[in-house]
Parts: structure tokens; C-alpha cells; sequence
């Protein structure tokens, strides 16, 4: 039997166990909090980095958005007065830009006190060829009264035209020889080897129409159909192979127009895009004063370059201006390169119009544009460059403004267009030496203009027949192009040419440029 002592010592040590059993269990229960605590903790900060780094795809989305909608803003600024784009294309709600280099005088529109009114003179006697009697039998007035001529006859010319259909039937009379007994006639010229075709008249008016009007064949067809009342009807096929005939027979002259341009001090070019059979291809023209020459490609590329034989083979005197096209400065090519200003002038409004804050460019296109109107001031002097010093301080005043554009640039980088800005920049810097050329010789133009107004026809074209079949009937359009536009330079008419094409007997490029001296 145990003891007070023993039952004592036991009752304690119960206490003491049941202690230690809660101090366990507390223990185990702050540990296992201490895990949840820390499960949960590490759960938070999971949950954190996921919401911050949705956070920041968010700002990076709001970056790119607000970024897009520069981007945006800068198409939308877009037009003829700073950039290549037609006035055809001009945004909906903004004025059309229509280009008009005149300075405005202030005067009314019209004519001019003390200019010549523009009016058809009266028709020599001689020239007169049809005669329509006007006459009265009563008074408008007094019916049934007799009229009394007072002698007076009042005379209105009138100019007009009608088209006469002409079925001319040749006939060539066979004979035989007496001596051998040979049957023979006169020689029967190709274009009347068919039974029937149509004369050469017909030919002209159908080259001009879809060469220089750039109407579609099926119209082409319609509209001599109706001038000639349903007598004269060609087919869409006959139109196609006329311009494939017409094409065939220029062939020297294009060449010869290859061969004196090469030989030129200056060479305007530029291209454009057109369509062949639903694909991109080129029409690139090349020219200046004397010569329009066109050449039509798949691609848009140094190979279509090196096919059309001019670039590679000019000297290192020839001047080639163009709209910077990088790839004439292939070390391959010699020639002098000159940039075109206005492009230039373009590209540096549309800095202005996408970060209105910038003052640098302003300064680059009161300066070119100064420089511009002093040379042609200096050019009806008969001067043909700048004094050093002006040139000088021409230099000196782009570099100092370049300099501030990238000043301006560095402070502020947030804008989207700030990139294309800084391009700029430094594409002036690289090439200045050959925008300026027409600082040293105002012999080379300001602007490439004058390849852009030759190309601007072939956009016509492509707006009215949507594309050309295949590259074949491209180069057969560029051959007929070729052709016109140098005679018009010369001053001959057109159709006058084209007739003088259908008949086997074109201009010469020789003979052209002779008649000019």
C-alpha cells in the first residue's frame, strides 16, 4: 500500500506529465501555425509577383497601344505635303493638297486687266469650207409683213469636226511581160497584206487613246464604235496585238534612247509600283530634258537595274538625281549621286506634323527653301552657282540645326515617331554632300520632280484598267510611253507621231533631237 509520500509524488508528477503533454501539444500546434503561416505567406507573395507582373504586361500593353495610336496619328497625318502619297489617297476629313508651287499674289482670280482675252480669232476666208445661210421670212414680231433686206450680213465662225468613214478599195492592176512573160504588180505594202483592216487613222486614234488617255480596251472599242456610228468596230483582240505591233516596231528607238542617255551629263530616275497578272512589279522611268525612256519588271530590284543596262555603264561626270534610292550607291556604279530636296523638305514636315515641338527641322526648311529661291533669283542673272562664302554658310547652318536635332532628340525619346526622327537625322548627315549638289551647279535640279510627273500616268493607267496582263504587255506599254513623251518634248503632236508608227516609218531619236537645234 503506497505511502502519502508516494501518492503525493505520483499526483505531482501527473500534474508535471500533463504539463509536459500541453506544452507538447502547444508546441506542435504553434509549429504546425508557423507552417500554415509560412504556407500562406509564400502563398501571398506568389500571389503578388503574378498580380505585379500582370501589372506590368498591362503597362507594357498600354505602351504599345498608346504607341499604336502615334503610329495611327502619324498615318493620318499623312499627305502630298509630306510625303509621296497622291492627292487621290488623302485621308477622309482632311483637304485635299493639290501641289501648286505659284506664290500667291492676292489678286482676283481671272484675267489680268490689260491681258489678252483668250478667244478664237475669226476664220481666214480662204479656210472656210462650209457655209450655212440663216434666213428670216417674216418678222417675229409683225406677222405676215414683208422683210426688207437692209444689205447687212452678220457673220459667226464655228469650228467643229465630223468623222467620215472611208471604204477605200486598193487595186493593183497585173500585168505581163512581153519579153518573159512574167505577171507582175506593184508591190503590195505589209499593213494590206489582209483581204480587209483598218487604215492607219483607226490605228492612231486607238494608240492614243489607250497609250496617252489610258482608257481600257473594252472602251477604246466602244468610243470608235461611236464616232464612227457602228461602222468602224474593232475587237479587244485586234486593240491588243495593235499595241504589240506598235511595241515591236520601237524597238531601235528605245535603244537609241539607252544609248543617249548614257551619254548624258544628267539622269533624272525614279519607279513605281504596278500590277502584272495580281502580283507587285515595277515601272521605272529614267530621263531628263532631252529624253523620256521607260522600262517595265517583275520585281522592284538591282537585278531589273542591271537588266536595263544605263546605271552601270554612265562615267564618273554623269549626275544621277533620284528620291534616295540606296541602291545607287552600289559600289558597283560611278556616277554622282544627287538627292532629291523636295523629298527631303517631305520627310522633315512630317518630323514637324508628328512631334509638333521640334524646332530643328523648321530651321533645315526655311534654309533649303531660302538657298532655292536665291539660286533662282542668281539663275535669271545668268549665274550659275553660289559665291563660296554663301556656300560656306550654307554648310555651316544645316550642320549647326542637324547638331540641334539630336539634341532635341536625346531629351525627348518618348514620342513614337523619335526613331524615324533620329534616321533622319543621321541619313542627312551620311549623304549631306549629296543634297547640296545643286548648291555647286544649278545646272542639277532642286527636285526629282520630273521623274514623278512621267510616272504619274502610269498610276493613271493602273487606276483605270487595275493591272497589266503579264510583263510582256507591261514592257509593250513602256516601249508606246517611251515613244510619245520623247516626241512630245521635241513639240511633234502625238497622234501625229502614232500615225507616222502604224505607217512602218516612227521618229528617230536623231531625228528628233535635229529638229530641235
Amino acid at each position: 500500500m503506497a505511502t502519502n509520500y508516494e501518492k503525493k509524488f505520483y499526483k505531482d508528477y501527473e500534474k508535471l506529465q500533463n504539463k509536459y503533454d500541453k506544452k507538447c501539444t502547444d508546441y506542435k500546434h504553434m509549429e504546425l501555425r508557423a507552417i500554415i503561416a509560412e504556407d500562406i505567406q509564400m502563398r501571398l507573395e506568389q500571389t503578388v509577383a503574378k498580380q505585379e507582373n500582370i501589372i506590368d504586361e498591362l503597362k507594357d500593353e498600354i505602351q504599345k497601344l498608346q504607341r499604336e495610336i502615334e503610329r495611327l496619328k502619324s498615318l493620318s497625318n499623312n499627305d502630298g505635303t509630306n510625303s509621296g502619297i497622291p492627292t487621290s489617297q488623302t485621308p477622309i476629313g482632311k483637304k485635299k493638297h493639290v501641289p501648286n508651287s505659284r506664290v500667291k499674289t492676292g489678286e482676283k482670280i481671272g484675267r489680268k486687266a490689260g491681258h489678252k482675252k483668250d478667244k478664237l480669232e475669226r476664220i481666214e476666208d480662204e479656210k472656210i469650207n462650209e457655209t450655212a445661210e440663216h434666213t428670216l421670212e417674216e418678222c417675229p414680231k409683225c406677222q405676215g409683213k414683208e422683210l426688207i433686206k437692209t444689205g447687212r450680213i452678220i457673220e459667226k465662225d464655228e469650228k467643229d469636226y465630223k468623222l467620215i468613214v472611208i471604204n477605200r478599195r486598193h487595186r493593183y492592176i497585173e500585168y505581163k511581160c512581153s519579153c518573159c512573160g512574167k505577171v507582175v504588180h506593184e508591190e503590195i505594202p505589209n499593213h494590206l497584206k489582209e483581204e480587209c483592216q483598218y487604215g492607219s487613222n483607226v490605228k492612231s486614234l486607238a494608240l492614243t487613246m489607250t497609250n496617252i488617255g489610258n482608257v481600257p480596251l473594252n472602251k477604246t472599242r466602244r468610243i470608235i464604235s461611236g464616232l464612227s456610228m457602228g461602222e468602224i468596230n474593232p475587237t479587244e483582240g485586234f486593240l491588243a496585238k495593235l499595241q504589240k505591233q506598235a511595241s515591236n516596231k520601237l524597238n531601235n528607238f528605245v535603244e537609241e534612247l539607252r544609248k543617249n542617255l548614257i551619254n548624258s551629263t544628267l539622269i533624272q530616275w525614279d519607279d513605281t509600283v504596278i500590277t502584272i497578272n495580281g502580283k507587285q512589279g515595277c515601272m521605272r522611268y529614267y530621263g531628263n530634258d532631252f529624253i523620256c525612256l521607260y522600262k517595265a519588271h517583275e520585281r522592284k530590284n538591282k537585278e531589273g537595274l542591271d537588266k536595263d543596262n544605263i546605271l552601270g555603264l554612265l562615267n564618273s561626270n554623269t549626275v544621277v538625281e533620284h528620291d534616295h534610292n540606296k541602291v545607287n550607291y552600289n559600289p558597283e556604279y560611278g556616277f554622282i549621286n544627287a538627292e532629291c530636296c523636295q523629298h527631303l523638305i517631305r520627310d522633315l514636315k512630317k518630323v514637324k506634323v508628328n512631334i509638333p515641338e521640334r524646332t530643328w527641322c523648321d530651321e533645315v526648311i526655311k534654309l533649303f527653301q531660302s538657298y532655292d529661291h536665291k539660286r533662282k533669283e542668281l539663275m535669271k542673272e545668268k549665274q550659275d552657282t553660289f559665291t563660296i562664302e554663301e556656300v560656306n554658310e550654307f554648310i555651316l547652318q544645316l550642320d549647326l540645326n542637324l547638331l540641334k536635332g539630336i539634341e532635341e532628340n536625346e531629351n525627348d525619346k518618348k514620342s513614337y515617331y523619335s526613331k524615324k526622327e533620329l534616321t533622319l537625322i543621321y541619313r542627312i548627315m551620311e549623304y549631306r554632300d549629296n543634297y547640296i549638289y545643286w548648291i555647286l551647279d544649278f545646272s542639277i535640279p532642286f527636285t526629282n520632280n520630273l521623274s514623278e510627273r512621267n510616272l504619274r500616268g502610269i498610276k493613271s493607267k493602273m487606276k483605270v484598267s487595275g493591272q497589266f496582263q503579264n510583263i510582256k504587255r507591261a514592257e509593250d506599254y513602256a516601249n508606246v510611253r517611251s515613244y510619245i513623251e520623247t516626241c512630245r518634248l521635241y513639240g511633234k503632236n502625238e497622234y501625229d507621231s502614232l500615225n507616222r508608227l502604224v505607217e512602218g516609218n516612227p521618229y528617230t531619236f536623231a531625228e528628233l533631237y535635229d529638229s530641235k537645234k
